[in-house]
């Protein structure tokens, strides 16, 4: 986990925990709550080949619903969640990103907590 104050530091950190995990061959997650080409133009502006990496299927970018707004409860919000990311669970992997998209409410802490 970082925690971190600069949007900027926090881009290049991540980028390269990821580059670190494709150098490995482990799969890489990354959450989004935004548009999933922008986080890749990032990652890309960073140094890592985004089509190259999906291609061989090490690279994976994923939008993100509001789990706390499911109808079903944040429960199985985050059960089904994590079977959409746990794309194979016999291949290293790493995780990027968060889940809960507006830890500022109060309901969004709770959450996240």
């Amino acid at each position: 986990m970082i925690l971190y104050d600069n949007i900027e530091y926090c881009q290049i950190v991540q980028n390269q925990f990821v580059i670190e995990g494709l150098k490995k061959d482990e799969k890489c997650i990354v959450l989004t709550h935004t548009n999933p080409k922008s986080i890749e133009k990032i990652m890309l502006e960073g140094g890592i080949d985004v089509d190259f990496y999906k291609k061989k299927d090490l690279l994976y970018v994923i939008p993100l619903e509001n789990i706390i707004a499911d109808p079903e409860g944040i429960l199985p919000a985050f059960n089904k969640l994590y079977k959409k990311i746990s794309v194979d669970s016999t291949h290293p992997c790493r995780f990027v990103g968060r889940l809960i998209s507006d830890i500022c409410t109060r309901e969004g802490i709770k959450t996240e907590l």
